[in-house]
């Protein structure tokens, strides 16, 4: 998820240590193949499974040293799905409001971002969950020249959203609290990109912006002066992979690809190395779970699927 600093696009905006390289590093098309790759092995398609994200969400997929390979959480993830199919992967990293076009298309295969499912989207696409989105909360600079001590003080405040995130929902409930108390709406200011949404932060364009409680730290790092966080009320969301909903094949292999990590321990492990485990789905592995009214788990009678109160059983 919903991605401004380490979120739920809704995106899941993640900034890292050394993630103000957002700021100098553009998007670029990186293709890992594991030495161990293999040819299709019944798998949908064979060769290469195609991956696009969005590489400036530290830690879910972000650039390492080199400026091209992309690592985290998610790239972990991503990998491991490949290998369970057989396959390569070959992953491209576009502006974070061309994911889900792209997978609309049929560009690519899967859209991995820590993209938060929701009844809206799931119009547009197929969400296979794995994940819980972090709580999203609001940070102002304390250099900003308000104290927000809670939700209503950032009323008739200016907020950067990056564009293609999630967030309205929550900064929805918010302005109409905001009206219930006799207040102004916030203004919701809209940025292309992570890095555009930062330097309004830092420059003063915007009061204050959305991000999850687990880049706190992180946002203290790279503001002189000190952050202040709201909590605005906001719950945790379904985070997964996006496949296409014409797709069942693609849909079907991910869904148990998951499902063999959950059972061998490579999900806790992974999780753990990303320090990321109060993220990890203690359900099951679920397809549209914004809207299933039932999740998918304990033994398999049949395959196949349901958009909307999606399962396989």
């Amino acid at each position: 998820m919903s991605r401004l600093l380490t979120s739920s696009k809704p995106g899941c905006i993640g900034l890292a240590a050394g993630v103000l390289a957002v700021l100098v590093v553009g998007a670029q098309v990186t293709a890992r193949e594991p030495a161990n790759a293999m040819q299709n092995n019944g798998t949908p398609d064979g060769g290469a499974l195609s991956v696009v994200t969005d590489a400036h969400d530290y830690p879910y997929e972000f650039y390492a040293e080199d400026g091209k390979t992309v690592i985290g959480l998610e790239a972990d993830l991503w990998q491991e799905i490949a290998r369970r199919l057989h396959r390569h992967i070959q992953v491209s990293s576009v502006d974070f409001s061309g994911l889900i076009p792209g997978v609309q298309s049929g560009r690519y295969k899967l859209g991995m971002e820590c993209l938060t499912d929701s009844p809206v989207r799931e119009q547009q696409i197929t969400f296979i969950d794995y994940a819980r989105s972090p709580v999203p909360q609001a940070y102002a600079l304390k250099t900003a020249g308000f104290v927000p001590h809670e939700p209503m003080d950032l009323c008739g405040r200016k907020v950067a959203m990056q564009v293609g995130l999630d967030y309205g929902d929550d900064l929805d409930a918010l302005t109409l609290r905001c009206k219930a108390k006799g207040k102004l709406p916030v203004s919701i200011m809209a940025y292309p990109s992570l890095s555009s949404v930062l330097m309004a932060l830092y420059s003063g364009r915007v009061d204050f912006i959305i991000g999850d409680n687990v880049s706190f730290s992180v946002i203290q790092e790279h503001a002189h002066g000190g952050v202040y966080a709201v909590d605005i009320g906001a719950v945790p969301k379904k985070v997964g992979v996006i496949v296409n909903r014409n797709d069942p094949d693609t849909e079907r292999a991910v869904f148990h690809a998951f499902r063999s990590m959950k059972s061998d321990g490579t999900y806790d492990r992974l999780f753990r190395k990303w320090n990321a485990v109060q993220l990890e789905e203690q359900g099951n592995i679920t397809i549209n779970g914004a809207t299933a009214a039932t999740s998918m788990g304990g033994q398999e009678k049949a395959a196949g699927t349901q958009h909307g109160n999606a399962r396989f059983e």
